[in-house]
């Protein structure tokens, strides 16, 4: 990240900083990832042209400035590299696995786009909420202590009168239940 981003970061919260710098780092694997599917894609099209015939007519460099006409034979056989492992195959096979890697291709795009929004909206929110507690006004009330012990007390007494008419009602109850029976 350059540091004229990390000035503008400066008075940002950290998870805000993190979010950023995910969202750059993802993407530039996107873009990444965009330049291997169009070489697949420009792989594919080779694949698609040169196994049409045995031997393709080239102009093949000399020197910086001669070219030379020429055959290139054998276009139908690829050399595929798996990890560390190159393998022998026809350009159909190659075409298939190319196939796979543009999908692959696809998939990880799409993943570094969810991902993307996902980055993107939580920022938002966070930004929302930043903002508004920005607007937020604390609440700040008096406080008697005189007061309170004063309230403490007539609370008290109203719960205990309040418990007292409860055991009453209950007491009554059970002697019209005793009566009934």
């Amino acid at each position: 990240m350059t540091s004229s981003s990390d000035q503008q970061l400066h008075d940002v919260p950290l998870v805000q900083k993190f979010n950023a710098k995910a969202l750059e780092f993802n993407t530039s694997l996107e873009l990444k990832w965009k330049n291997f599917k169009k070489e697949y894609e420009e792989l594919y099209t080779c694949l698609e042209e040169f196994p049409k015939q045995l031997s393709v007519p080239i102009l093949m460099p000399l020197g910086p400035k001669v070219f030379v006409r020429a055959q290139l034979c054998n276009t139908n056989e690829v050399f595929i590299r798996y990890n560390e492992i190159f393998t022998k195959q026809s350009a159909y096979e190659a075409k298939a696995a190319c196939e796979r890697q543009i999908k692959r291709c696809d998939n990880m795009i799409e993943d570094l786009r969810k991902e993307k929004e996902l980055f993107t909206k939580n920022m938002c929110v966070r930004q929302e909420v930043v903002d508004v507690s920005e607007k937020l006004v604390e609440i700040n009330e008096p406080y008697d202590e005189v007061e309170e012990a004063a309230w403490n007390e007539i609370h008290r007494q109203k719960v205990k009168e309040y418990k007292k008419r409860l055991a009453e009602e209950k007491h009554k109850q059970e002697l019209e239940q005793r009566q009934k029976y």
